[in-house]
């Protein structure tokens, strides 16, 4: 017999939604009450429960998945991308992610393997080029263009070319406009011009190209045999084009961060690429880069982008010894449970090797989700790695970022985590570290 009584927590109503005064609230609202937290919405609005308990983060997104849906705080997300993947709920949700799940499997990336790499040599001169003048490399703008680049060819592989001008293209306004407000949503969304040309061309010269965008058109249902409607294939793109982009930039982003203060795990991944004797790593080769790849996950722990997930009960939950009635919002931060000392060893510690083979299986499984967990998983996600993977070992083969002085980090913890200010590398040829 389970008590009626809500989770303790304050008093005084507050609407959590993701920005600085929710993250804050949010970290000492866990430190003053543990690990559930019960706290009033302004507005007689639902109750809010925060949760930071591996087995209650294990109930919302695996156990009483079927009592859940995408809970607040989406309205603006969905504003800019649509009714597409990171948004949508049941059957529909259900039918997207059937027809898009195939499209990021392996024999579809190692398509896309050879666009990373064509992106990253272009990214490798413009770096040179920095380091010959002794200028900063710009890592959060760079690697914001690459991450973009990558998922626009994936998407629209020879039409990508008809909308750039001098290697640009008129999606960039993702990097240039970082707030995004109704002024971006605007602008954004005068961009599917572009992708519903394509599909009107397509059509007409009954021309499919093999990417992304031709799989979207033509994949049908394998439960209903129906196609995607053209605003349906609208949104996806344009969800695409944002979440791919900007989870892979911010990962990067920190991880240059770290290779520039951490010379020991430099070290290791300079080995371990010399080791590898390639000099661009193959689709086969990429899976060898294991400490790369602790890196990765690594930096994902301890910043992962999407810091803030919610879910909203449909009926009614039983969570530790609560009763969650339907309408009750729940929210989950991947960055606090990443950091939770009771899961974590030395938890604000940067040590990739915590995710060697041999250490991730100590790992409570509940307690690292950065691309979420359960059904709602990103299925982009090994795209990501890939092109993450891809990136470090080739740059690292030619470059040594030095250490990167009297830069502290403020975090915008918005829609996604990120640092208040543009990350400034200086870097070196390896060829003179070698000398």
């Amino acid at each position: 017999m389970f008590a009626n009584k809500l989770p303790p927590g304050p008093t005084e109503a507050f609407n959590l939604n993701a920005n600085e005064e929710s993250f804050a609230l949010i970290h000492k609202l866990l430190l003053e009450y543990g690990d559930i937290v019960s706290l009033p919405s302004v507005g007689n609005k639902p109750i809010q429960i925060i949760i930071n308990h591996p087995d209650y983060i294990k109930n919302v997104f695996v156990t009483e998945h079927r009592n859940m849906q995408k809970g607040t705080g989406f309205d603006r997300v969905k504003i800019l991308l649509g009714n597409g993947l990171i948004v949508s709920d049941g059957e529909f949700w259900q039918r997207q992610k059937r027809i898009i799940q195939p499209m990021f499997h392996k024999n579809v990336l190692q398509k896309t393997h050879n666009i990373m790499c064509e992106c990253n040599v272009r990214l490798l001169e413009k770096w040179k080029s920095n380091v010959d003048r002794g200028e900063p490399i710009n890592v959060t703008k760079d690697t914001c263009s690459l991450a973009l680049e990558i998922i626009l060819r994936a998407l629209f592989s020879e039409d990508y070319e008809k909308i750039s001008s001098k290697g640009e293209s008129p999606f960039f306004i993702l990097i240039e406009h970082v707030e995004r407000d109704l002024d971006l949503v605007v602008k954004f969304n005068s961009l599917r011009k572009y992708v519903k040309r394509f599909m009107q061309d397509r059509v007409e010269s009954n021309r499919y190209p093999d990417d992304i965008l031709s799989m979207l058109m033509l994949t049908e249902d394998k439960i209903t045999q129906q196609k995607m409607s053209e605003k349906e294939v609208l949104d996806e793109v344009m969800t695409l084009i944002v979440a791919a982009h900007e989870t892979t930039a911010a990962t990067l982003h920190w991880v240059w961060y770290f290779l520039s203060k951490h010379s020991k795990a430099l070290d290791k991944v300079h080995d371990e690429i010399d080791h590898l004797n390639e000099d661009l790593p193959s689709f086969e080769s990429v899976q060898k880069l294991s400490f790369i790849r602790q890196i990765i996950d690594e930096a994902l722990r301890l910043y992962p982008p999407g810091w803030l997930l919610s879910r909203q009960v449909t009926e009614q939950i039983k969570l530790g010894d609560y009763m969650l009635e339907a309408g009750s919002n729940i929210f989950i931060s991947p960055y606090f449970v990443h950091r939770h000392p009771a899961y974590w060893e030395r938890a604000e510690q940067f040590e990739p090797e915590r995710f060697s083979n041999e250490k991730t299986k100590k790992i409570n499984r509940y307690s690292y989700f950065p691309f979420s967990m359960g059904q709602r998983r990103c299925p982009g996600e090994l795209f990501a790695i890939i092109e993450m993977q891809v990136h470090i070992a080739y740059i690292c083969k030619h470059l040594k970022p030095n250490d990167i002085k009297d830069q502290p980090i403020a975090l915008e913890p918005l829609i996604n985590l990120r640092a208040q200010e543009d990350l400034y590398m200086q870097a070196q040829h390896r060829h003179s570290v070698a000398s």
